[in-house]
């Protein structure tokens, strides 16, 4: 068994950031320099019915540098979500350090970011959907009063301050109360290797550059093909900046024109919200300009 300190002479490298910051070329900059792969954390990339609307690295990347989840999944089967990902992430990584000294994670998905950090804090959906399926098929054969008689074992002060007549609220009690005992808790779980965090974070003016002048290569690229493949068949869970905007105009709601001003706008949005994510939820990141993020990675220690 690995000890301790050895699995913290193991260091990931984690670069983050908002869409259309320079994350992949950074990445696989960085990747070459250390000889070692990425695990890429974005997602929407990891489907693999979704192209040019996510950006994903081309093949000429893909080929230059071993990269784990993309399109490595199908939006047509079970979604991935956080602690999915994290449990992902940290079985590749074991893989990784058994030859490698240094991996790098890639990616604006800061919830997968902070699942593989911090913990399963939350249960995610696949419990759920789990859960929510045990309550009802409990429900189905042996009515409420099987329902109550669960809580009761479980959460008895729930079941006080419920109405034991209302259905719902007892199936929708008895749901959350195997939510909270399926979820690991912080102290549950430490993430067991060294890292660094890092986020790009271009100037706003150039950012909203970048993202625009991304969109107009997107459309370029076969965009608008690429939604007309996926228009009617896409999950209503896979909501994806880039489709949405474009099945609008299929469905004659808005211009072609203005269908691209909006996946324009809606990117620079999110690209707002992912920042505040990283500046509210990773206060040990260290904070890089793009233009000179890569020598600033190599000196940290």
């Amino acid at each position: 068994m690995i000890s301790a300190s050895k699995l913290k002479s193991k260091k990931l490298i984690i670069i983050t950031g908002p869409t259309g910051s320079g994350k992949t070329d950074l990445s696989i900059d960085v990747a070459k320099h250390y000889g070692t792969e990425i695990i890429n954390c974005d997602s929407r990339q990891v489907y693999k019915e979704l192209g040019v609307a996510v950006a994903k690295p081309s093949q000429e990347d893909l080929e230059a540098v071993t990269h784990h989840f993309v399109s490595s999944h199908s939006i047509y089967e079970k979604p991935i979500s956080a602690g999915a990902f994290a449990r992902l992430a940290l079985e590749k990584l074991k893989l990784i350090f058994e030859e490698k000294d240094v991996a790098v994670l890639c990616g604006g998905t800061g919830f997968y970011i902070s699942a593989l950090l911090k913990g399963f804090t939350v249960t995610d959906g696949e419990d759920k959907a789990i859960h929510r399926k045990y309550v009802d098929e409990l429900y189905a054969k042996e009515g409420l009063p099987a329902l109550i008689d669960e809580l009761t074992k479980r959460d008895p002060d729930a079941l006080e301050k419920l109405d034991q007549h209302n259905t719902a609220r007892v199936k929708r009690a008895l749901e959350l109360c195997l939510t909270k005992q399926k979820s690991k808790m912080p102290n549950e779980y430490s993430f067991p290797y060294s890292y660094q965090l890092f986020v790009l974070a271009p100037e706003r003016d150039v950012l909203y550059d970048r993202i625009n002048r991304r969109v107009d290569a997107m459309v370029k690229n076969g965009l608008e093909a690429e939604a007309q493949n996926l228009h009617g068949s896409l999950p209503e869970g896979i909501k994806t900046v880039g489709y949405s905007e474009i099945f609008d105009y299929f469905d004659g709601k808005v211009s072609k024109e203005e269908a691209i001003a909006k996946v324009k706008q809606h990117s620079r949005n999110y690209a707002k919200r992912q920042l505040t994510y990283a500046r509210h939820q990773f206060k040990e990141a260290i904070w890089l300009e793009p233009n000179t993020a890569k020598d600033a990675i190599f000196a940290h220690k």
